[in-house]
């Protein structure tokens, strides 16, 4: 069996991909089977609004107490890709990269 790595295949940077993989691994055995990809992807791709901003709450909520702090916060948004330096193209500015960042 062919075993592909859920991070390489999302292709999420850092903390963000981290959170992802936890939020798909329902047993905590730190592998996401089929049915584990499934049932997350289906959340991505064919779930309600609700559905969809309990996931991205889940990606946040780092301590699973039901609140997110502002350090939660503060730590996703400085993992986020953006492109720091513009030249002559002012539509690019903040653009998303592969390269992380986020100041």
């Amino acid at each position: 069996m062919n075993k592909i790595a859920l991070l390489t295949y999302t292709n999420l940077p850092g903390v963000i991909g981290d959170r992802f993989f936890a939020i798909m691994d329902l047993n905590d055995d730190n592998y996401v089977d089929l049915r584990e990809f499934v049932h997350g992807f289906f959340k991505v791709y064919y779930s309600n609004l609700e559905t969809k901003l309990k996931l991205t709450f889940d990606i946040y909520d780092f301590d699973k107490d039901g609140f997110i702090s502002k350090e939660d916060v503060r730590l996703i948004l400085s993992h986020i890709p953006i492109e720091k330096t513009v030249v002559g193209n002012v539509n690019a500015e903040g653009r998303f990269t592969q390269e992380g960042g986020g100041n």
